[in-house]
């Protein structure tokens, strides 16, 4: 019975929601309009920008490998150029979030990015994002400690935004997608074997990755005040004001859950090629 239903509810709902959309054309342009308003909203927002970063970071890593036969065996495997695909990530977290994202908070997010400040602080995020310039500026976090204590109230502000934000929630999520650059460490000396299962690799690449992951999170005030020190006072109060409205905190809710969901999923994916590479050794 449970077989029967479940077949009838894959079969008979998307023909009935077919029905519907075809039935009522502005239906279905409306939903179109909304993922096109929302494709619109992540360019804007510097989305695209984090996740072509998240992708080029990863993927290049393997491009890389000094380890001949795991880059061999990586190469070769048949969904290499699928997983971490910055394109196919757009399009896929443009698709989570207007399901997700009420039009409310689309507008609310869309009018936000659009002002001076909103464009402002995309290009200051994006900047601290780029190899050129560096999360710091080349500035050390004794540096930068020292500007924060000389301007509290600033640095009390900039405290707010890393909670507004998840800074650290975001850093985790893309540092866990990371953690397998670690694997090739793993291979060349001798921790790996051809047995060894997705949970073991999970471990071990964890383990590799855990000093690299603690020092990363401990210096998220510090980036985020280099990050943001441009920007008014008052332009920082109105960030925080957008995100702790009641559609700015839905939206950048909804949005962190489809942002933490797609890594998740990519990663779980990454996984299994990174186990073909190895079989492959």
């Amino acid at each position: 019975m449970k077989q029967f239903s479940e077949v009838i509810s894959s079969v008979v709902f998307p023909v009935f929601l077919l029905v519907v959309l075809a039935s009522n054309p502005a239906l279905a342009e409306e939903s179109k309009d909304k993922l096109q308003r929302v494709e619109t909203l992540m360019k804007i927002s510097g989305t695209n920008h984090l996740i072509a970063g998240t992708s080029n970071g990863i993927r290049g890593f393997f491009t890389r490998l000094k380890h001949p036969r795991l880059r061999k065996g990586f190469e070769s495997t048949t969904n290499a150029v699928a997983v971490f695909d910055a394109k196919n990530m757009q399009r896929r977290l443009a698709a989570d979030l207007s399901k997700r994202l009420g039009e409310r908070e689309i507008e609310a997010a869309i009018s936000f990015y659009r002002s001076d400040l909103g464009r402002q602080v995309v290009e200051l995020e994006r900047r601290s994002r780029s190899p050129e310039s560096g999360a710091t500026g080349g500035k050390s976090i004794a540096e930068i400690r020292r500007e924060m204590e000389a301007d509290t109230e600033r640095a009390q502000l900039i405290n707010g935004l890393v909670k507004d934000l998840r800074l650290a929630d975001i850093s985790r999520s893309i540092r866990k997608s990371s953690v397998y650059a670690f694997t090739p460490g793993l291979f060349a000396s001798g921790e790996s074997k051809k047995t060894l299962s997705k949970a073991e690799l999970r471990t071990l690449a964890h383990k590799r990755a855990a000093p690299f992951l603690r020092a990363s999170e401990r210096n998220i005030p510090f980036v985020a005040f280099h990050t943001y020190r441009s920007v008014s006072t008052d332009g920082l109060r109105k960030y925080r004001a957008f995100l702790t409205s009641p559609a700015g905190r839905r939206y950048y809710k909804r949005y962190m859950r489809s942002f933490e969901d797609l890594l998740a999923e990519e990663t779980e994916d990454f996984t299994s090629l990174i186990m073909e590479a190895f079989a492959k050794t």
